[in-house]
C-alpha cells in the first residue's frame, strides 16, 4: 500500500503450472481447420 492505493501486486504460482515463457514439450494432435492453430497433447494431461 502507498498512499492508501494498492501499489503492487505480486502472485507466485504453484509449481506444477506452466509459467509464462517456459518451454514445455507437448505433442500435436489435431490442426485446427481455419483457425491456424493446433489442439496439443501434454505428458501432463
Amino acid at each position: 500500500m502507498r498512499d492508501g492505493q494498492l501499489d503492487d501486486l505480486l502472485i507466485d504460482a504453484p509449481d506444477e503450472r506452466i509459467r509464462p515463457g517456459a518451454i514445455f514439450r507437448a505433442r500435436a494432435t489435431r490442426p485446427m481447420k481455419g483457425q491456424g492453430g493446433l489442439i496439443l497433447s501434454s505428458p501432463q494431461g
